[in-house]
């Protein structure tokens, strides 16, 4: 259904880099994915990076995050890298100096107006010894700082970019959402058929890719998968009451390419199937369900908080790997409803011509089923 746009050119320069001639280097996990981290750079930047990563130095860089009170993926990834952001909090003195304390040691930011007054961007330092982990360390500061001004206020507040200064000569890293790569022509003709076994499931895949959080969509992905098993039940029963006596098939064994192409690691080494690969994400999923607050062995069991980086990408990098494997364990239960069961579930559905929309309209008892 969905088709990638082709409008965008490839490789070429975008704005707010010291090569402006240079070509782009995407680097990130599942970069293509809406809403997924993707860190880019221009192939000078990519030396100097690899140059830093090798001297391995302690020092200070500067950092700055760009904000938005409102959750919209760029269409492109010009408007990714250089797009205007706004949030709702007024900085009516300008531009001025935020400290926050969570020990004894303070951590500053500027806090940045745009050209209406309205807060744009946080900037700062941060420091360790590769830029990377600078990046990691700067928005776990910010992502604190953003927690408590948007409690505060009761206003979203979301991280659109951040940029990471390399050296004094404009080299740089841009961490950014990815944008929106693909676009769908609606080409249903008379609607959809809407079978009660799949609601559950395609329900929580859209909560998944419409939430601005990776944790949340690992969540929502992990209870997708727990749907699978109970939608191949209800799928079977209905066979059964149908009078088809063909099993339902299983999904195939994961291939090298799959692997690959999910980016598995050495956690999913010994697992042979795609639920045995999700399940390597059990303890994950525990860790996000509960904050251990309790408990004789609590501290050992661990706890996913949004505020730290690297758990947010944990969670970002476990929800494309279980997206990926639930679409593999429920594609032969969608293909052996389409091929054995279509037929006798649409028998008695009702087919309106036009002009009777007022007549066939939402209400109880078309949705009998779900309220």
């Amino acid at each position: 259904m969905a088709k990638r746009r082709t409008n965008e050119p490839e490789g070429e320069a975008m704005a707010g880099d010291a090569s402006q001639k240079d070509e782009y280097l995407m680097v990130g996990q599942y970069a293509g994915s809406p809403g997924a981290a993707r860190l880019i750079f221009s192939k000078a930047s990519g030396l100097v990076l690899k140059q830093l990563e090798e001297e391995r130095k302690d020092r200070a860089y500067r950092v700055r995050s760009f904000l938005s009170s409102s959750y919209e993926l760029p269409t492109t990834g010009r408007e990714a890298m250089g797009g205007s952001t706004r949030t709702h909090i007024r900085l009516p003195r300008g531009e001025q100096t935020c400290r926050i304390w969570t020990r004894r040691q303070p951590m500053c930011f500027r806090l940045e107006p745009g050209s209406d007054g309205y807060l744009q961007s946080v900037s700062g330092w941060a420091r360790a010894e590769l830029p990377l982990e600078a990046l990691h360390v700067f928005k776990t500061a910010v992502a604190l700082l953003l927690d408590r001004m948007s409690v505060a206020a009761d206003l979203p507040l979301y991280v659109r970019r951040t940029e990471l200064e390399l050296d004094d000569e404009g080299h740089k890293l841009t961490e950014i959402m990815s944008h929106l790569e693909a676009e769908a022509d609606a080409t249903y003709g008379v609607g959809y058929f809407l079978p009660v076994f799949f609601l559950t499931y395609t329900s929580l895949e859209r909560e998944a890719l419409c939430s601005a959080s990776p944790i949340y969509r690992f969540m929502c992905r992990w209870r997708a998968y727990e749907s699978i098993a109970p939608t191949r039940r209800a799928v079977y029963e209905f066979a059964k009451k149908a009078g088809r006596t063909q099993g339902l098939p299983r999904a195939p064994a994961p291939t090298e390419a799959d692997r690959a192409e999910m980016g598995l690691t050495d956690v999913h080494k010994e697992a042979r199937t795609f639920h045995e690969i999700v399940e390597c994400h059990r303890s994950l999923r525990d860790a996000v369900a509960h904050l251990w607050s309790g408990g004789k062995h609590a501290s050992r069991k661990g706890t996913v908080l949004p505020f730290r980086s690297r758990d947010v990408e944990t969670c970002e990098h476990a929800a494309r790997i279980i997206q990926a494997c639930n679409r593999k364990l429920m594609a032969p239960v969608w293909r052996y409803f389409e091929e054995n069961l279509e037929e006798a579930y649409i028998r008695g559905h009702v087919l309106p011509t036009d002009g009777r929309e007022a007549e066939y309209c939402a209400s109880v008892e078309a949705l009998s089923f779900a309220l």
